[in-house]
């Protein structure tokens, strides 16, 4: 019996972890094997070829593959600020062109403004011209016929005014081929004004017609 109790093994000896294997118990109490935990730091060795083995160094891979991915990314993200900063520059590049021609149309916009209301004004003018031009013929074409009914007035009270003075000498004597020298005087004066009133009023009338 006591040989018995001397390879008895307390229960808490065997629920300790090992060290450096802390709170990585599997379900049954055992601690994690490689295929739970293949990267953890299990007791590997290596054999280096002449007769020893050395311990690998897990760890040292790991941040060569951590610096390799961090150069990797660091190289993409340099290549995308890249980008962005060309794309930044193009987007500039395209407002500015775009303001340009928003102002270029604005301009233009401006110019057929200022066309559209010359043309009116122009437009106004002519109308306000000719409406004169209008009246202005109205006017002279009333003159005109004003004129025309007096030269014609005229020359009717001329006529009844020779036929008067003819009616006259007829009737003071019956000496009709040798009228006396007053008679000869009235009509000479008469014949005189009638020769006038109808030449002057033919040149006026000629004047006016060729106006």
């Amino acid at each position: 019996m006591g040989r018995s109790e001397e390879f008895l093994v307390p229960s808490s000896a065997m629920e300790r972890p090992k060290p450096g294997l802390e709170g990585m118990h599997n379900v049954e109490g055992m601690p994690p094997t490689s295929e739970q935990y293949p990267r953890q730091a299990l007791p590997f060795s290596r054999n280096t070829g002449d007769g020893e083995s050395a311990p690998e160094q897990p760890e040292v891979n790991l941040r060569s593959d951590y610096k390799k991915r961090e150069e990797k990314l660091t190289e993409k993200i340099t290549s995308l600020e890249k980008r962005l900063e060309d794309m930044s520059k193009t987007l500039a590049e395209e407002k500015g062109l775009k303001r340009k021609q928003e102002a270029k149309s604005k301009e233009l916009r401006n110019e057929l403004e200022k066309e559209r209301s010359a043309r009116k004004n122009v437009e106004r003018i002519k109308e306000n011209i000719e409406k004169e031009l209008d009246k202005t013929k109205v006017q002279m074409s009333n003159e005109l016929e004003s004129k025309q009914n007096d030269y014609w007035k005229l020359l009717v009270w001329h006529g009844v005014l020779w036929l008067l003075v003819l009616f006259n000498g007829i009737t003071n004597g019956s000496e009709m081929a040798f009228p006396s020298t007053c008679d000869l005087g009235i009509n000479i004066g008469a014949i005189f004004w009638i020769v006038f009133g109808l030449t002057k009023h033919l040149f006026l009338h000629m004047f006016l017609v060729a106006l």
